[in-house]
């Protein structure tokens, strides 16, 4: 996937963002976003993000345990509900 937002200014997408930008600028509308949003679109939730990313093997070892320090509190947070 490229780091731009071009892929996003092609069809079909980009007659979706136009009218997305409408929407966004008309006066007295709230959109309220929080995390999880994107997951019914198919991206992963963080914690399995950093699952995948920790399956890499090019990932230095601070950044390894750093990330495996955070899925770990996140399966512990889970393991709480």
């Amino acid at each position: 996937m490229p780091d731009s937002l071009s892929p996003i200014t092609a069809p079909p997408f980009a007659k979706a963002v136009e009218k997305l930008e409408d929407l966004m600028s008309q006066s007295n509308r709230a959109f309220l976003l929080g995390a999880g949003c994107s997951y019914c679109a198919g991206l992963p939730l963080t914690s399995q993000l950093t699952e995948l990313v920790l399956k890499k093997s090019s990932l230095g070892v601070d950044t390894s345990g750093i990330l495996a320090a955070l899925a770990s509190f996140w399966r512990e947070t889970r393991n709480l509900l």
